[in-house]
């Protein structure tokens, strides 16, 4: 290739370039064809190829086009062939692009508002890549060179400027082309500069902004323009200084009395430049690393630069002058400042271990700063809606610096930070508010469209606003229990001597805001206080707290915000919903007055007998719903608190339970949940008679129905259990059909409640004593379990019809207007794609409820019922077939575990591997219709896109359950003794697993007997390496790790009656390679996978030699090299693991495959040039080694002469 072409070749030059060109502009032209867009676009890029016209072209494009894109173009190609040709070109064309790249420099004469930046971008990064190859060995004077160059004019100072942001990217990027040897050179020729860089940025930059300021005195279009300019090049200089000021040593940034941040700081009141200043200024203030070094940041937090940072936001903040994205960009970014200053410096070098920080002078005027930005109305989330602005995004970073604040323990005991406490509490209210919640308000001044592209973006921001307040609470409560306690009482007692004003409470009320953050935020406080240890409690609630008026005892005072929420009266159902969930706070509390638990149990009960005096009114009945909902849920929860208080109450409960269900319309949710609170409150029994009895008394009801004749004819078939819910009825047998689901539901929900709630003591001795087992017997017996076997056969019977709906023989005898509704339900959906169903908008669901028809009832009940039922099995033994097969002792194996496996396990494989087939043959077809124009597709394939990726997902769910059920069987230990009870099988599963990293002998004595015996040795040895094949990660990680532990057993112990084949050997080895050709590009588990083939080649190449065979089937192998593998391995020599996978994974490169981003790519090989100089430094001499060993050291010490 050469730079320069002869007068013969220059026609060619021009005729290639026009051709480019010509090609260029089709690409760019909107009126161009599809085709004809394709075609030039290969002509551009089939031309990078010809090395010889390359630079040429490029050249010429660049000097003698008009067009700013195709002279883009033409520098494209220079850098194309400087990445890729650099290494061929001969000294004198290297030579001459380093000549070139300073001409191109220098030549940029054209004024900047006039020409388009992206052409110094490219000369910038042509540069750059010339001194990635060359400085400083081979080019060390182009420092020097840019230097003069930037004096030039705007435009070259600016392409400088670019350079040097662009040299600094690449010297700091560890993932970039450069080889470790040549970043190091170009990285410590940097810093060696770095000083003089800094004093250039500075000089530059105060010369700009003193031009603008000079500008904007005097008028004229000229003026103007120049202001413009000048704004370009500072904010050039400060773009480029972010470049640097996030690795820099600090030294730098604070040289020559912190002139860069005194500028920095005063550079935040020009209002053309200061949003690049802030952005600085922030990288700046998050700086991490070294304790020590970080402790001149500290500059920052004294009384000139916080007066110049918050006076900069001042205006902003006192006038909501924030509408504009440019200020709101600002504002956020100064914020970032402030936040940065505490959370990252002030929170980690206060108190920090070799660094000496005292408080800072003006730290209250820091804080007063914070407190003045989370309190502004403009933050506020409950009034002056126009005024909202940054209440989301800003709040929650404050919140992060209170939180970091708590958590350091001098600062949190520090006297002036605790005089703030009180404060930071009190904007905890307002920011825990529903009111920000973005469907009750999308306001964009509240969430704009800067920040947020969609609305779960905006409920994210809101949920993580809400919790990192109610985080902030929590620490507090911590740490200053008394204070905190006291700012939620009063607020309680506040609230509930107001009476409503308003007859009508929606969630978009003043009311509900403010007793939803009322209840937010003594939640927060109650729990953490009663999650500390309990004898701090029992100190804590006898002491004293200073009010008003006097003191009041701790107990007193919840006991009186209890009296007072008891008696509040309204008949707003969400004020109901927020009283509910306060009583729930204080339920601790209740353990001290029993009469006063009566009074909350009574209020209860109250609220869930209430019935709505105007019926038919959609939405009140679903409120009173939801507030059913709660009542029932906060009685279970005073029930698992104050069983033993409630225990010698249970009977007249139950009546009184048994007396609502005819009373009031409860549905079966509402129902069964009060049934469990009994089922709890009978574990307060403490004996085996009595709780069994109460339990047998419970489910009389439930019995009756549930094994009834008309129960068990609609559990004999699919035909029956259609016609039973109502799947093949007309509109007039709906009645009865509902009727029918209600004690379908309330059937299943109270057996499961029993298995889910009935708990067994754990002390030994209080087992022994209650009858729940005795001496000879190694484990307790379970109250519920001769109340709920009888049931389980139907239980079992209900889930075979259920999932037989779905079989094409049953599914064409439903009606076809009742087809959709056994289609995938939305919440499965949400699941699927990891969607919060709260992400929904409010107003959303709403409709979407009003607008429910049968159908979607229908799916609705199959959903719920196939969900309860799955749980069911979970409580009966947890994980179910997962525990099952564990818990199970090995003298069943055979009888009780071997057919499970065989039956399931094949099922499954033969069923995932059709599955992923699919998916494969999906993602075939899917390159196919990416060509085809938007216009062409036809509307049901784009229907299908959605259900495609269901099914895709679903595919994901299914295998990773599958393999995290078979892997756990594998590797995890089992219990000593088998477990009968769910609680007790509970415990169990959180036993730790082993590491399957640490050993291959990883495997419990199931596999290791499933392996060896005839009916299940093959299925489970296949499974892991077909599981290989599959593309689900987490899934493949778990196969991976199976393999070798299941040849080494296979080998060590064949199956008794089973002829272990070569070919079946030969199909396991094909299978470990198959994987690796498939997943060995990606570097995460490709270690794995040539492990796995190195110990498995190792294990079988002795026994089976035809192994040998199949690796030389592998593209591009060396033969010779397997060969000599193949000596040392069969003569026992031993090589390190390290040796075996570097032989292999040369063996097997021909196999392993490349990301789909990388496959395509030209490789780019920068070389090392020679090693420069190291400069030594002088150390002092010692003593020892000075000229004059006669230090006069002896005559010190010599008897003075008298």
């Amino acid at each position: 290739m050469a730079l320069f072409i002869g007068k013969g070749q220059e026609a060619e030059v021009y005729h290639l370039s026009q051709q480019l060109a010509q090609a260029v502009e089709i690409i760019l032209s909107p009126d161009s064809s599809r085709d004809k867009r394709v075609a030039a676009t290969r002509v551009c890029e089939e031309f990078k190829n010809n090395t010889t016209y390359l630079t040429s072209c490029g050249i010429y494009l660049y000097g003698n086009h008009p067009n700013f894109i195709v002279k883009h173009y033409g520098l494209k190609l220079i850098l194309h062939a400087i990445k890729f040709n650099w290494n061929e070109m001969l000294l004198e064309e290297k030579d001459n692009l380093k000549i070139l790249s300073l001409h191109y420099i220098q030549g940029c004469t054209n004024s900047l508002l006039d020409e388009p930046t992206y052409l110094n971008d490219v000369i910038a990064k042509l540069t750059v890549e010339i001194m990635k190859r060359e400085w400083p060995q081979n080019w060390p004077d182009i420092i020097d060179n840019l230097s003069e160059i930037s004096q030039k004019g705007p435009s070259q100072l600016f392409t400088v400027l670019r350079t040097l942001l662009c040299l600094a990217e690449e010297a700091t990027n560890v993932e970039g082309d450069l080889p470790p040897a040549r970043r190091k050179d170009v990285m410590s020729s940097l810093i060696c500069i770095l000083e003089d860089l800094f004093k250039f940025f500075v000089k530059t930059l105060q010369l700009a902004v003193e031009k603008i300021k000079q500008m904007k005195a005097q008028t004229g279009d000229v003026k103007y323009k120049e202001v413009l300019l000048q704004k370009f090049l500072a904010e050039s200089v400060l773009t480029t200084l972010c470049g640097y000021v996030e690795w820099v040593n600090i030294k730098f940034l604070v040289q020559e009395n912190a002139i860069l941040l005194q500028t920095l700081c005063l550079l935040l009141q020009e209002d053309e430049i200061r949003a690049k200043a802030a952005e600085c200024l922030e990288a700046i203030a998050g700086r991490k690393g070294a304790v020590v070094e970080r402790l001149p940041l500290l500059i920052l937090v004294s009384m000139d630069a916080l007066t110049l940072i918050f006076s900069s936001i001042k205006n902003i903040v006192e006038n909501s002058d924030d509408s504009d994205d440019e200020s709101h960009v600002f504002l956020k970014r100064v914020c970032n400042i402030f936040t940065l200053l505490g959370q990252t410096q002030l929170a980690v070098l206060w108190g920090a271990k070799g660094c000496v920080v005292e408080e800072p002078t003006h730290f209250h005027i820091y804080l007063e700063a914070l407190i003045s930005l989370h309190r502004h109305k403009n933050m506020d989330g409950t009034n002056h809606l126009d005024k909202k602005r940054n209440a989301v995004l800003t709040s929650e970073i404050i919140n992060k610096t209170w939180a970091s604040f708590l958590r350091n323990e001098m600062i949190s005991n520090n006297p002036t930070f605790c005089s703030f406490i009180p404060q930071i509490l009190e904007i905890s209210k307002t920011k825990i508010s529903r009111g920000l919640h973005p469907s009750l308000n999308p306001s964009k001044i509240l969430y704009p469209d800067i920040d947020f592209g969609s609305f779960a973006e905006k409920f994210g921001a809101w949920t993580a606003l809400r919790k990192s307040t109610k985080d902030i609470v929590q620490l507090i409560t911590s740490l200053y229990p008394s204070d905190a306690f006291l700012h939620a009482a009063t607020w309680v007692l506040k609230v509930t001597s107001t009476p409503m004003t308003s007859t009508e409470v929606t969630e978009t009320s003043p009311e509900y805001y403010e007793w939803d953050s009322l209840t937010s935020f003594t939640n927060s406080v109650l729990n953490k206080l009663f999650s500390n240890d309990i004898a701090f409690i029992k100190d804590l609630i006898e002491c004293q707290i200073r009010m008003e008026n006097g003191t009041i005892c701790f107990r007193d005072l919840a006991k009186k915000c209890i009296v007072s929420l008891v008696e509040y009266k309204t008949e707003a159902y969400l004020i109901q919903s927020s009283i509910l969930l306060c009583f729930e706070s204080f339920i601790p509390f209740l353990q001290f007055d029993y009469e006063l638990l009566l009074k909350v149990i009574h209020k209860i009960f109250s609220i869930i007998s209430y019935q709505p005096p105007n019926e038919g009114n959609h939405e009140a009945e679903f409120k009173a719903f939801e507030c059913r909902r709660t009542a029932a849920s906060v009685w279970i929860r005073i029930c698992l608190s104050h069983h033993k208080l409630l225990i010698n109450i249970i009977d007249d409960l139950t009546k009184h339970i048994q007396i609502s269900y005819d009373q009031v319309n409860c549905n079966s949710l509402e129902r069964s949940l009060m049934a469990e609170g009994l089922v709890v409150l009978s574990n307060g029994y403490r004996n085996f008679e009595k709780q069994s009895k109460y339990l047998s008394e419970l489910l009389t009801p439930v019995r009756e129905d549930w094994m009834s004749a008309e129960m068990e004819q609609a559990l004999s078939s699919p035909e029956a259990f259609i016609s039973f819910i109502g799947l093949d009825n007309a509109n007039e047998e709906e009645f009865k059909a509902q009727k029918r689901r209600y004690t379908l539901n309330m059937c299943q929900r109270s057996i499961h409640g029993v298995l889910k709630r009935v708990e067994i003591p754990k002390d030994s001795q209080e087992q022994i004593k209650g009858g729940f087992k005795t001496r000879l017997q190694d484990e307790p017996r379970n109250p519920g379990t001769a109340v709920v076997l009888p049931l389980l056969s139907n239980a079992l019977h209900l889930i075979r019809v259920l999932s037989s709906i779905w079989d094409p023989s049953v599914r064409v005898k439903i009606p076809h207007y009742f087809q959709p509704a056994l289609e995938i339900h939305e919440s499965e959906k949400g699941a699927i794609f990891g969607i919060d169903g709260r992400d929904v908008c409010e107003e959303k669901r709403k409709e979407d409820k009003s607008k429910k028809t049968e159908v979607d009832n229908m799916r609705t009940f199959l959903f719920k019922l196939n969900e309860a039922c799955a749980m069911m099995l979970c409580d009966c033994s947890s994980g179910f077939l997962k525990m099952y097969c564990r818990v199970c002792p090995p003298s069943y194996y055979e009888s009780a575990v071997v057919p499970v496996v065989v039956a399931v396990f094949s099922h499954m494989v033969e069923h995932l591997k059709s599955e992923w087939e699919v998916v494969r043959n999906r993602e075939i077809v899917r390159p196919h219709l990416a060509n085809i124009e938007a216009a062409e597709i036809d509307e049901e394939e784009e229907a299908d896109k959605d259900s495609e990726v269901i099914e895709d997902h679903l595919v994901h769910l299914l295998t990773k359950n599958f393999m995290e059920t078979f892997f756990a069987m594998c590797t995890r230990k089992r219990p000593s003794l088998f477990i009968a009870t769910s609680s007790s099988a509970q415990e169990t599963t959180d036993d730790p697993p082993i590491k399957p990293d640490s050993t291959d002998d990883i495997l419990e004595e199931l596999p290791k007997f499933l392996l060896k015996h005839p009916e299940t040795c093959k299925i489970v040895l296949f499974l892991p390496f077909i599981a290989m094949q599959w593309p689900d990660t987490a899934s493949f990680v778990k196969a991976a790790k199976l393999c070798v532990p299941f040849i080494k057993q296979i080998v060590q112990n064949p199956p008794i009656g089973v002829a272990m084949s070569t070919e079946m050997f030969e199909q396991l080895f094909t299978l470990a390679l198959q994987s690796l050709q498939l997943f060995g590009h990606q570097v995460e588990i490709q270690s794995q996978l040539i492990r796995n083939a190195i110990i498995i080649y190792d294990i079988l190449r002795p026994l089976f030699p035809s192994l040998k065979n199949i690796i030389l089937q592998v593209p591009n192998v060396d033969a010779a090299v397997l060969n000599n593998y193949d000596l040392v391995l069969l003569s026992d020599n031993i090589q390190t693991e390290k040796q075996k996978k570097k032989i292999f994974k040369e063996l097997l490169s021909g196999l392993i495959g490349k990301e789909i981003g990388k496959m395509f790519q030209n490789d780019i090989t920068i070389l090392n040039l020679p090693a420069m100089p190291v400069v030594k430094k002088e150390t002092p001499l010692s003593l020892l080694d000075t000229e004059n060993k006669d230090l006069g050291l002896t005559r010190l010490f010599e008897p003075t002469k008298t």
